[in-house]
């Protein structure tokens, strides 16, 4: 991990996202860019997986409004509302067994 840390405040335009993501494009959406060393760019999309260095775009009206249909009230709210949005996907991602996105494990 490099020494240097990246901390900047950034405003950007969402372009180019599919799938769930693609509510998206278009938006503008600001936080902050918070990482060490370089890697993957500010957002990195493989399927229905998208990672970002922009810490607080679950934070952003515009986004929530688009993810979710409306403003949360909280970034907690933001993430429970995201999670109840994607759990048919993930149930169904997961039951297919191993090589899905993960294995359904028994409870311990």
């Amino acid at each position: 991990m490099a020494r240097e840390k990246t901390v900047e405040r950034r405003r950007v335009r969402l372009l180019g996202l599919s799938g769930y993501w693609g509510r998206l494009n278009g938006l503008e959406a600001e936080g902050y860019e918070i990482h060490h060393g370089q890697g993957l760019p500010l957002f990195h999309q493989e399927g229905p997986l998208l990672a970002t260095w922009l810490h607080g775009l679950l934070e952003n009206p515009g986004v929530q409004k688009a993810l979710l249909g409306r403003e949360a009230r909280g970034l907690e709210e933001a993430l429970d509302l995201l999670a109840d949005a994607w759990k048919p996907t993930w149930t169904s991602r997961l039951s297919t067994g191993p090589g899905a996105y993960g294995e359904v494990l028994p409870p311990r």
